[in-house]
């Protein structure tokens, strides 16, 4: 099967693909052009997040600029249950512990049989060339903004272990990020990435999606009174709702 995207082509496999995503099992399943062509279009989305998409569907992980994709989740160990469980609970909190460890039936578990389905293939998808761009430093910061739209992409799809990685890749970062010494000397324009951040959760998400508690908990965990936490501050004041759940999240936090 082949996916095109704003330009761009991958050469993919259904059985890789199909038996992971609910969508694109009902896409190339049905009546209609895709199912009998084989050629999905998808037009609104960005090559760049498709691609990391299709990554973890067969490698199980996904790149993110700067990250080690071995430090974080073993999503792939989960299945979509535990997945969709364990992202109703607060990344780092004692309850997702629990789930993540009675979801682990022992050290192999790497080796097993993953999460909803195919996570390993002896192919690999082929994509066209990504057009070339100029050498970035890798930043947590745009650990967080890739983070947040794969989530995003993984949520449109119904992959629901994408959705639990990218979300805790998401919050590992930005607890990372909140403790750098970096920002009692960074400029205004340096925190302009959180209000991107802001605007890439609110316009994609519901109002108790579980990224959207994870933006709050980072939001609450700010302390130091630096550019970042200004940002944040004028943030709250724009989005009545961003103000209120930050507000709960430190409710909870002191009644726990």
């Amino acid at each position: 099967m082949t996916i095109r995207c704003q330009g761009r082509e991958f050469k993919t496999h259904r059985a890789i693909v199909c038996s992971q995503s609910s969508f694109f099992e009902k896409a190339l399943s049905s009546n209609f052009k895709e199912g009998e062509s084989g050629i999905v279009d998808l037009p609104d989305d960005d090559p760049k997040t498709v691609e990391s998409f299709l990554e973890f569907l067969y490698t199980g992980t996904f790149s993110v600029d700067g990250f080690d994709p071995d430090t974080i989740l073993e999503a792939i160990e989960v299945t979509n249950r535990q997945a969709l469980e364990r992202l109703n609970c607060p990344p780092g909190s004692s309850k997702y512990t629990s789930l993540s460890q009675s979801g682990r039936p022992g050290a192999k578990a790497k080796q097993q049989t993953p999460a909803g389905g195919l996570r390993w293939s002896p192919y690999a998808f082929k994509g066209s060339a990504l057009p070339a761009e100029k050498n970035k430093k890798p930043t947590k910061r745009s650990t967080m903004k890739q983070s947040a739209r794969v989530y995003i992409l993984a949520d449109k799809y119904d992959v629901p272990a994408l959705r639990l990685l990218a979300r805790d890749r998401f919050f590992e970062a930005g607890k990372k990020l909140s403790t750098s010494k970096w920002w009692p000397a960074a400029t205004w324009d340096d925190t302009a990435f959180f209000s991107d951040i802001v605007k890439i959760i609110y316009d994609n998400t519901s109002e108790q999606d579980p990224l959207r508690k994870a933006l709050h908990m980072f939001v609450g965990m700010k302390t130091e009174d630096d550019m970042l936490k200004k940002r944040m501050r004028e943030e709250m004041t724009l989005n009545g709702e961003l103000a209120v759940g930050v507000v709960d999240y430190l409710t909870q936090a002191k009644q726990s």
